[in-house]
């Protein structure tokens, strides 16, 4: 896995990006779920 990592030292900076990207997606969406569940009950 770090000698990939080594081969190319551009990519984990754009990955982070879309991970994070995903994953404030996936808590707004989550939150939005929440607020739902409390509003039907």
């Amino acid at each position: 896995m770090s000698e990939s990592l080594m081969i190319r030292p551009d990519r984990p900076r754009l990955k982070n990006r879309h991970l994070g990207l995903i994953l404030a997606l996936a808590m707004l969406l989550y939150i939005a779920a929440v607020i739902v569940f409390i509003i039907i009950y």
